[in-house]
């Protein structure tokens, strides 16, 4: 089943890029849009080196002020955890439906949902938003995302809930290149087990244009979390815009985990002895490897995708 989901996404990466989509003249005036797309990546170093593929179909209606889309993706190896570091997979169905707005091209406002089932009698709940404000060359947004999810691993029922919260500044210095700064707030609740993770990330970037069909955007985050760990950073992301309908990119992100627990615990009794405490339990990061608690390492996550207008 591995290589199979693989295969069908590389395959679908493939058509995608081989598609010869006559380039839209002027401006697109149609009320229904559809979209299909695939993205495969690859993660290592934190949690079991592993692959998830997604495959997605999706439409977008606009209407007068309002936008209205749709969308089905099937994903294949979705990682589950238990919480201490050991890891299964699942494939999942979800279905999305949200809106955008804009208010005389100053403001903009998005809400959506997302619900999802799959293997393990995986299922979750999604609700995600996001509200901005244009200044001239200047921007600044604020978005969250909640989202709660339910699945059965070694016969317990797990029940976790997930909060993410950014806000972003921006400034385009010209018509080619800008600047953006965010803060990011991330906290796992994993209910079943008293864990409650958190981090928090600041980071810097920008955005070039190196040709017309060509994007580049790349950044730098510095962090820490809950798990007594200092989080740096480093991301980057290539888009080609191929005939104005395809969209093709690439995307790799390391991260260096430098351990700060430097509390000991002396264990009494008769064979006595020090460990270090490289982070309660209750405030531990649930996807790294019970192998790496308390060390120093990195990690990294690579991504490729593809998407097709029709």
């Amino acid at each position: 089943m591995r290589s199979k989901g693989l295969w069908a996404a590389v395959m679908a990466l493939a058509i995608a890029a081989s598609a010869t989509a006559e380039e839209t003249e002027g401006e697109d005036k149609r009320i229904v849009r559809f979209t299909i797309g695939s993205r495969v990546n690859y993660s290592a170093g934190v949690s079991e080196d592993r692959y998830q593929a997604r495959m997605t179909a999706g439409a977008e209606f606009d209407l007068p002020f309002l936008a209205i889309t749709a969308d089905y993706t099937w994903v294949n190896h979705f990682q589950l955890s238990d919480g201490y570091g050991n890891f299964e997979y699942a494939n999942l169905h979800q279905a999305g439906l949200g809106m955008e707005t804009d208010i005389a091209d100053i403001a903009g406002l998005s809400l959506g949902y997302r619900g999802a089932f799959g293997g393990r009698s995986y299922e979750s709940h999604q609700i995600y938003g996001e509200g901005s404000l244009n200044m001239g060359d200047a921007y600044i947004s604020l978005d969250f995302d909640l989202k709660r999810e339910r699945y059965t691993y070694n016969w317990l029922r797990h029940n976790n809930d997930y909060l993410s919260l950014a806000g972003e500044v921006g400034y385009d210095f010209t018509d080619r290149f800008s600047m953006e700064a965010d803060y990011n707030f991330l906290q796992d609740l994993f209910r079943s087990i008293n864990s409650d993770y958190r981090r928090h990330m600041f980071h810097l970037g920008a955005t070039g244009i190196v040709a017309t069909p060509l994007f580049v955007t790349g950044g730098a985050g510095i962090g820490t979390d809950s798990s007594n760990y200092r989080l740096y950073s480093l991301d980057l992301a290539v888009s080609l815009k191929v005939q104005e309908r395809l969209k093709i990119s690439l995307f790799g992100l390391y991260t260096y985990y430098q351990s700060t627990a430097s509390e000991s615990i002396v264990y009494s009794g008769k064979h006595g002895g020090t460990v270090s405490a490289p982070g309660s339990q209750s405030g531990r990061n649930p996807y790294i490897r019970s192998s790496l608690l308390g060390s120093t390492f990195s990690g990294w996550d690579v991504s490729l995708s593809a998407t097709l207008r029709l």
